[in-house]
């Protein structure tokens, strides 16, 4: 079972003339997920982008989030799409998170798994702290999880990340993850490498390298981790600013 997470950059601005949904499709189809997260799918809930990546992807169950309205005017979504039927569906209140997040229940070839896609706060470590234990308040109900997603935050010792005299160098966020989670990147034994940013030009304020994309899964499903990687490869280095990253599972 292969499983992704990609934040594609406000929905692939999928209206405009340099629309990346092409190169953003492109980079999914070649990686096969099975269940793949998305964030920042904005204006997916209106223009038929859940239906075009669906029958694209061959990825016929999904659903999406509506993320409260941002300061920018836009909502920055969250959507889940699975090979596999999605059951439950849980959906976090707006008014705890700044984007959207979801929590699938997905009977897979290794039972019921819950799959979590999260986009935590952008800017501040002390608004993503809250976030988080919402988040995983929720999840605690469930054996089997993978949460998966932009968390927007580092973890200690990646020495990929260039950018902590430019942030926040805290690591609260991914402390607490670990103590429950294991990073699949590395489960996988492969070398923590940046997700972010890639070479598209995008209006941020900080631009260093840093790991803040990851899957985590529960201890239970760490020992089925056969691989993981941050995809740099072809088409990713302009689909969006970050780049996706990817586990496989053996069943």
């Amino acid at each position: 079972m292969k499983i992704m997470t990609y934040n594609i950059l406000t929905g692939g601005a999928a209206a405009s003339p340099d629309s990346r949904i092409d190169q953003i499709l492109s980079v999914i189809t070649d990686a096969k997920p099975d269940v793949l997260a998305l964030q920042e799918a904005n204006n997916f809930d209106s223009n038929g982008m859940m239906e075009k990546f669906a029958e694209t992807l061959g990825l016929p169950y999904s659903f999406l989030a509506q993320g409260a309205v941002y300061e920018d005017g836009d909502r920055y979504n969250g959507a889940i799409f699975s090979r596999y039927p999605i059951g439950e569906v849980w959906t976090f209140p707006k008014t705890e998170l700044q984007n959207a997040a979801l929590s699938t229940l997905i009977e897979t070839p290794l039972g019921p798994v819950s799959f979590c896609g999260i986009h935590l706060h952008a800017f501040s470590e002390d608004k993503r702290l809250p976030e988080l234990k919402s988040i995983l308040a929720h999840q605690s109900q469930f054996e089997s999880q993978v949460l998966l997603g932009d968390f927007n935050a580092m973890c200690r010792g990646d020495t990929c990340n260039g950018a902590e005299s430019e942030v926040e160098a805290r690591y609260d966020v991914m402390d607490r993850m670990q103590d429950v989670y294991v990073d699949a990147i590395r489960a996988a034994g492969r070398e923590p490498i940046r997700s972010f940013p890639t070479g598209i030009a995008a209006d941020h304020s900080f631009e260093g390298p840093r790991r803040i994309d990851h899957i985590f899964v529960t201890p239970n499903l760490a020992e089925r981790i056969v691989d993981a990687e941050v995809i740099h490869a072809g088409a990713a280095q302009t689909a969006s600013d970050h780049f996706p990253v990817v586990a496989a599972l053996r069943d």
